[in-house]
């Protein structure tokens, strides 16, 4: 299973935290890119990265 790195403990807005955390990481910041890798629109992820009142800029 590819997603090794998830802990069955979390919930699903714990574990969809850390999921957009991750990919904004590894995209810099960069929220288009990660939107799209997420297949979300942006707005979309700008609503979650609100909701989970995560820094774009420093993830």
């Amino acid at each position: 299973h590819r997603a090794s790195y998830l802990d069955s403990t979390l919930t699903l807005n714990e574990l969809e935290k850390q999921h957009i955390e991750r990919v904004l990481h590894e995209e810099e910041g960069r929220v288009e890119k990660a939107a799209s890798r997420l297949g979300i629109p942006r707005s979309s992820l700008y609503q979650k990265i609100k909701k989970y009142q995560l820094n774009s800029s420093r993830v």
